[in-house]
């Protein structure tokens, strides 16, 4: 597995400058298993809180809304206002654990009070990277831990990364009591396990990497009935890498 990492990392290295990781850390994070409207989930909150715990004790500014509080009206308000407060050299991350849907090819996020016959009570992703537009920091980091999550790819001015592939599920593990992708990105996170290079940062490349080797080759049976797997994607927005911490 090792030696997988480090061939995947050296593979990526001729497509990343370095970028230091200076300047003030943000996030804004999601999870919802609690659905006003929709059938629930599990462990969103649980992957939520987890990441909020990670990012606070590791010198991020969170804003975090889960369940209830997770509505379109408080995600579009926390963006909106993070966005105002970036400065070039400041890191931004935002999260999301919970339903997502596609429909006439875009891709979007449940919020809690989503109405499933009011198209325009869920995110799109237009409408989420009109949101972002603003931003003067070109460090933001997009994280999408649900179902049909990978056509955020296309979004090439910001790094995205994804639980799957687009037209993928995403699961929830009960014996991890996490969603798949997001147990293997803490992982990654705790003692700095995504660190490849071992320099001492982990880097969204290195991030993803670290993520994609554990969650692709888990296999499970989807709800077809059929035996498969979910593949991350990830899209760096320029040729430079950025330190996630």
């Amino acid at each position: 597995m090792v030696i997988l990492l480090l061939l995947l990392f050296l593979t990526s290295c001729s497509l990343f400058n370095f970028e230091t990781g200076d300047g003030r850390k943000y996030a804004t994070i999601y999870g919802i298993e609690d659905y006003a409207n929709v059938n629930d989930l599990k462990y969103c909150v649980e992957d939520a809180v987890s990441l909020e715990s990670f990012l606070r004790n590791n010198g991020f500014t969170v804003r975090m809304k889960t369940n209830n509080t997770a509505t379109k009206l408080n995600i579009s308000n926390d963006i909106v206002e993070t966005i105002a407060s970036l400065k070039p050299e400041d890191t931004y991350v935002f999260y999301f654990s919970g339903h997502g849907m596609r429909s006439n090819l875009l891709s979007y996020i449940v919020p809690y009070d989503a109405n499933v016959g009011d198209i325009n009570s869920f995110i799109c992703e237009t409408e989420l990277f009109n949101w972002l537009k603003n931003s003067r920091s070109e460090k933001v980091l997009l994280i999408f831990d649900k179902c049909f999550s990978g056509a955020y790819i296309a979004y090439r001015r910001f790094f995205v990364m994804t639980a799957s592939m687009d037209g993928e599920e995403s699961i929830e593990d009960s014996d991890l009591k996490h969603g798949l992708f997001t147990y293997y990105l803490l992982k990654g996170l705790d003692d700095k396990r995504a660190d490849i290079n071992l320099d001492g940062f982990v880097t969204f490349s290195e991030l993803y990497y670290y993520t994609r080797s554990y969650v692709t080759n888990y296999f499970f049976i989807d709800s077809k009935g059929m035996r498969t797997n979910q593949n991350p994607q990830f899209l760096g927005s320029t040729n430079v890498d950025m330190i996630f911490y």
